[in-house]
């Protein structure tokens, strides 16, 4: 009976901390005022005071809210751990069981003060690297949602280690695109491959766009110059795209306004370049 009643009582308490918790969780960019500003305003202060209010009326009611025809949504440096950061593998089992036979009282002090504190520190890792992935993916889900953004680009490193092997490299890779990103996709292979300069896309013409993720390569995907090989750079390719190509993103005609739009007598809309550049080469030896 008195047990009961203190359950009772701390779920009392603890409800509604986690109700209010979880609102935060999930809202945390309104609070924060996380939007991206009006295309139009008089000063810095003048668009900070926009953000939120901005944001706010875009999801109340679309049409009263103004938006800029490019937005950039940036996640830098998520770099995915996986079995290096584990501790051993043999941390996995109990060594000490094979011993048990010849000395059944030591091997019972081994077990419980090495063994399993190593065992339990496996799994505590295993799980820790299970709620970051989801945890970025909540970070990734509650952003885009809220900001809507026209474009979303990875600032490497995607990935923790460049030293890894192929296997561990494809399980990272699936982590990404199937738990971190999971509602993203990669840029079209025919984009990329194209020849610098020749693609050009006019903004808000393909809805798709703000699903795909352009990545960047780091220095933990790849490596540095030094470090850096054809096989790396290829497997980095395969999972998540070129490292260097570019696209022009130009701006519809009927959206053009006279602080945007081209010079006089000129039918030509106004472009913004983006240019995806592999700058791991920039070091030495290149």
């Amino acid at each position: 009976m008195l047990l009961s009643l203190l359950f009772y009582r701390a779920l009392r308490f603890l409800l509604p901390f986690a109700v209010l918790a979880t609102i935060y969780l999930y809202l945390y960019p309104l609070f924060h005022g996380c939007a991206f500003p009006e295309p139009t305003f008089s000063s810095p202060a003048d668009a900070a005071r926009s953000l939120s209010g901005n944001a706010t009326k875009a999801h109340i009611n679309v049409q009263q809210a103004t938006v800029a025809p490019f937005r950039l949504l940036a996640f830098g440096d998520p770099q995915l751990e996986g079995d290096t950061s584990l501790p051993d593998t043999e941390d996995a089992r109990c060594p000490g069981l094979e011993d048990l036979r010849t000395d059944f009282k030591h091997v019972l002090k081994k077990i419980a003060t090495e063994d399993l504190p190593r065992l339990l520190q496996y799994c505590r890792k295993c799980v820790d690297l299970w709620g970051n992935d989801y945890y970025l993916a909540h970070i990734y889900r509650t952003l885009h949602w809220w900001t809507r953004p026209t474009h979303v680009t990875v600032l490497g490193d995607l990935l923790g280690s460049q030293w890894i092997e192929d296997e561990e490299f494809e399980s990272r890779s699936e982590r990404f695109w199937q738990r971190v990103f999971r509602r993203g996709s990669k840029v079209a292979e025919v984009i990329m491959d194209a020849e610098p300069g020749r693609v050009v896309k006019v903004l808000g013409e393909e809805r798709a766009w703000n699903r795909r993720i352009i990545n960047v390569a780091g220095n933990h995907d790849i490596g540095y110059a030094g470090d850096i090989n054809s096989e790396r750079v290829e497997r980095w390719e395969k999972a998540f795209g070129k490292v260097n190509w570019d696209v022009r993103l130009q701006l519809p005609l009927n959206t053009r306004n006279d602080e945007v739009s081209s010079p006089a007598n000129s039918t030509a809309s106004p472009e913004l370049r983006l240019v995806i550049l592999n700058d791991m080469n920039l070091d030495t030896p290149a």
